[in-house]
């Protein structure tokens, strides 16, 4: 005589039960992994501002070096590219340290918008947490 031992298999109500569990953590970790990008997303933004920040910064006092060098030139000068003058140079440069300073009186703005994000973004995912 063989004995079977009989597994007990859920009832239909259970087995729902069990899918709607699973399909609600699913949601979960999909949800959490949503926000934790968005904070990562929100970081890494904040690091990127701050690098075009410094470039900027960097650029501009290369341009004001670079000026000196180029008042004194004349236009037969041979260290320039060709199809350039001094004057032709003075001008673009001058225009780049007016664009960069532009640039830089509008980065706290930036900077505010940015962090905004990032506090938002933390918010979100400290609210879902606490779920």
């Amino acid at each position: 005589m063989r004995l079977c031992a009989r597994v007990a298999r859920p009832s239909p109500p259970h087995h729902a039960e069990v899918d709607r569990k699973a399909q609600l953590a699913r949601e979960h970790q999909l949800k959490l992994g949503q926000l934790n990008k968005a904070v990562t997303t929100a970081e890494a933004a904040l690091v990127e501002f701050e690098s075009k920040k410094n470039f900027l910064q960097q650029r501009r006092s290369q341009l004001q070096d670079q000026l000196l060098q180029l008042w004194p030139k004349q236009a037969s000068d041979l260290s320039l590219q060709p199809n350039t003058s001094p004057i032709q140079c003075l001008a673009e440069s001058h225009g780049t340290i007016l664009a960069i300073d532009a640039a830089l009186a509008d980065a706290p703005r930036a900077k505010k918008h940015l962090d905004q994000r990032l506090h938002v973004a933390k918010q979100k995912l400290a609210d879902f947490s606490k779920k």
